[in-house]
């Protein structure tokens, strides 16, 4: 009995730690993927989370949408690259953050492009 709830606690650990990557390591993950570089110093001493050969990438949470546009334009404009964001939902809830930035970029017209790492 000591050995199964051992190896419960243990299983569980692993699935609850699962859900509890940090930013930087989506960050990380994903300028991977995508062959980006990470905490790229711009001229004006900020640090673009993700540059890759044509984008500037904005990486954050779902409920900081409205920051993440901001620094994806600011980013593309240092580097001459197209603005992009990458919008980590955490869970089904985030959704609406989502839809939230799409209308944003959709109704003004931004040239945003937007990339979801989706809830687990």
């Amino acid at each position: 009995m000591k050995i199964l709830f051992a190896t419960f606690l243990f299983l569980s650990t692993l699935l609850h730690g699962a859900d509890k990557l940090t930013e930087a390591d989506h960050q990380k993950a994903w300028a991977a993927k995508h062959g980006g570089k990470c905490e790229v110093r711009m001229s004006d001493g900020t640090r673009c989370d993700v540059v890759t050969d044509t984008h500037a990438i904005e990486v954050d949470w779902a409920y900081r949408w409205t920051s993440a546009v901001g620094q994806s334009l600011w980013y593309s404009l240092q580097t001459d690259k197209k603005p992009g964001i990458v919008l980590i939902l955490r869970s089904e809830k985030d959704r609406k953050h989502l839809i939230r930035l799409r209308s944003l970029i959709a109704g003004k017209k931004l040239q945003i492009d937007v990339f979801v790492i989706e809830p687990k």
